[in-house]
């Protein structure tokens, strides 16, 4: 069978895949399976998700997703009488090992539990039936089939010099664009639906600018760095925490009032897909889009979760004991052999448009649906990997490798329950060129791989146990290892100096972490793209300079003075006045207050308690300055002369 007659079997009737369902990691017709819903905590129960409504209004990738996903059992059934892999060349020999299986990363101890239920993994008899056929050969070392040809590195050239000018190709103007209009729409509706009272944070807010947003940014860099158990006391003047950066950046008030505004949505917007996605959705699609506009991965990609640390009541956390963050928000990652993220996905529990059956097979096509028909090779693990997932990748020109779970379906029967002793290996091979293989250690690990190398033959690692005996294992474990430091490094990376810290807004803490820790990890494997090791920057040294930068942006000519909410609602801010000396009503006995200059000069000389005591209070104070402070005249002509 031809590459058209593969290609008209697997889309012919595009129709007919409404009509299928997953069971395990397979379509099965729906008459022959009844799903229920998982999800305790929405209202979806007892509904079909209507993957073409779901996807209808996203990029073309996702729209295609499920239907690439209920191709794999399409393409099976296409191509029952497809020949096996040419160039045959003669097996090596197996080779005995001792080495420790826990190098593999990942056990075969089924999937974490989560609050949030996610897609069943059950078996159907139908499915395996449909697919039984399969013969199941001893492996064969072959050529691969289709080279790589897919583009690499940087996308374009820029200043690569400077890490500001790197970190900015992430934390592009539209980013921040889009932060500063959205945190001031967020203080406009705070300010017309609630009273502000007179000590408010709110009381005094104006808009704020994209300058002053980047020193926000750089000052949250910093606790980053020097981590306070309270925001406060970084404005301290005790000699202890008080941290003189921070105080002349920016006032404790005016952070504060501009962290509890901060928004990355409009609120009034009605989401069509992801609800639950709403306040983040925007800035993570941004984010992703300049991830994958710098640099392109290699020929070797990962795909893996990783989680944002949340113990708060949400419908989508995530609970996994494997995890070091056991609750939290999970965000799926594609990254590069070099620790470079190129695409990210959040899961929102069974409402998200990767949900219900086939989960793990409609994340690794989301993920990399630009990358296929290019020869790369993706590289998961248990959770993700089947055999029907793996024939269809090889259709569209890709290899997997990967850990494989015992009890999916279409898996190799005698291999899975196949006895061996420790340092042996044992693999078979399909005729679509699928391979299964099964190598014990200290505990029993299966592989799954559709790359050319990849044999039942042991590998020389070039090290040796304790015993002086060189450690060998299958060269699917090898390349295993060594690809899946690609999503390792950047969230050990990213958990130094990390700026998170607690709080009750769950997309606080996803941004905070994709502003300021993907983003600025992906901004350092730029920076060290190409480099000797020598001249390679750390991540302090790196967060360092760009602190540097943001927080020495130039100060604007930006009138602090209260803002006024007009008929309409919006916010405005008061013309420039001259500033004039006023009087308070009522009786001086009760409207007598300190004079705020001489009370802070004397505070800094002699302390605050002696201060309150020798303090003059007047009735007279300035109406155009911030807060109105009560001030005497001598301070008064002092400070507007």
């Amino acid at each position: 069978m031809d590459d058209c007659d593969i290609e008209d079997a697997l889309f012919s009737d595009i129709s007919e895949l409404s009509e299928l369902q997953y069971s395990g990691s397979e379509y099965v017709p729906s008459d022959s399976v009844t799903s229920e819903s998982e999800d305790e905590v929405t209202e979806d129960e007892d509904e079909t998700i209507n993957t073409t409504a779901l996807l209808s209004s996203v990029s073309n990738c996702v729209n295609t997703v499920n239907s690439l996903g209920a191709s794999i059992q399409n393409y099976g059934q296409a191509n029952d009488n497809r020949p096996g892999p040419s160039h045959t060349i003669s097996p090596a020999s197996n080779e005995s090992t001792v080495d420790n299986a826990n190098d593999v990363g990942i056990q075969n101890n089924g999937r974490p539990n989560t609050n949030e239920p996610e897609p069943s993994r059950s078996t159907s008899p139908a499915v395996d039936e449909a697919t039984g056929s399969d013969n199941w050969s001893d492996c064969t070392l072959t050529e691969r089939d289709f080279p790589f040809t897919g583009e690499e590195g940087l996308m374009y050239d820029f200043d690569r010099s400077d890490p500001m000018t790197v970190y900015r190709q992430f934390f592009t103007d539209e980013v921040l664009q889009l932060i500063v209009t959205e945190t001031n729409r967020n203080a406009r509706n705070y300010l017309s639906s609630h009273e502000v009272r007179r000590r408010s944070l709110m009381r005094n807010w104006l808009d704020c600018d994209e300058i002053e947003i980047m020193k926000f940014f750089g000052i949250i860099l910093i606790m980053g760095i020097c981590p306070l158990p309270q925001l406060r006391l970084y404005w301290s003047k005790n000699k202890l925490f008080e941290n003189e950066v921070i105080k002349k950046t920016m006032k404790r008030d005016r952070f504060e009032a501009i962290l509890k505004c901060l928004h990355f949505s409009n609120n009034e917007e009605v989401a069509e897909t992801e609800p639950r996605l709403a306040k983040i959705k925007k800035i993570v699609d941004m984010l992703n889009k300049n991830f994958q506009s710098v640099m392109k991965p290699g020929e070797n990609i990962v795909i893996d979760e990783t989680i944002v640390h949340w113990r708060g009541r949400l419908h989508f956390r995530q609970y996994n004991p494997n995890k070091t963050h056991k609750y939290g928000i999970k965000v799926y990652k594609l990254c590069s052999g070099e620790a470079y993220t190129y695409n990210c996905k959040m899961y929102a529990g069974t409402n998200d448009i990767t949900g219900n059956e086939g989960h793990a097979q409609k994340i690794i096509l989301l993920l990399a649906s630009d990358l296929l028909l290019q020869g790369r090779t993706i590289f998961a693990d248990n959770f993700y990997n089947s055999v029907p997932l793996a024939e269809f990748l090889l259709h569209k020109r890709t290899y997997l490798c990967g850990t494989l779970r015992a009890d999916r379906v279409n898996n190799p029967k005698e291999l899975v329950k196949k006895n061996i002793k420790r340092g042996e290996v044992s693999a078979l091979q399909n005729e679509r060129g699928v391979k299964v293989i099964l190598w014990k250690d200290k505990r029993r690990v299966l592989m799954i791989s559709t790359r050319a190398e990849d044999q039942g033959i042991l590998k020389d690692t070039g090290r040796k146990n304790s015993k002086g005996q060189p450690i060998l294992k299958p060269s699917a474990v090898l390349a295993y290892n060594g690809a899946k430091k690609g999503v390792d490094v950047p969230d050990q990376l990213s958990s130094y100096y990390t700026p998170l810290r607690k709080t009750i807004r769950w997309y606080m803490k996803v941004a905070f972490e994709l502003l300021l820790g993907t983003c600025v990890v992906n901004s350092l494997v730029v920076y060290n793209h190409g480099k000797p090791k020598k001249d390679h920057m750390d991540m302090l040294g790196f967060r360092l300079a760009l602190i540097s930068k943001m927080i020495a942006s130039p100060v604007t000519n930006r009138i602090q003075t209260p803002a006024l909410r007009a008929p309409d609602g919006e916010v405005r801010r008061r013309p420039l006045l001259t500033h004039k000396l006023s009087q308070r009503e009522g009786p001086a006995r009760t409207s007598r207050k300190r004079c705020l200059p001489c009370y802070s000069e004397l505070a800094d000389r002699l302390g605050t308690s002696k201060a309150r005591k020798k303090a003059r209070k007047v009735t007279t104070f300035c109406n155009d300055c911030p807060n109105s402070p009560s001030m005497c005249i001598l301070c008064f002509n002092s400070k507007h002369k």
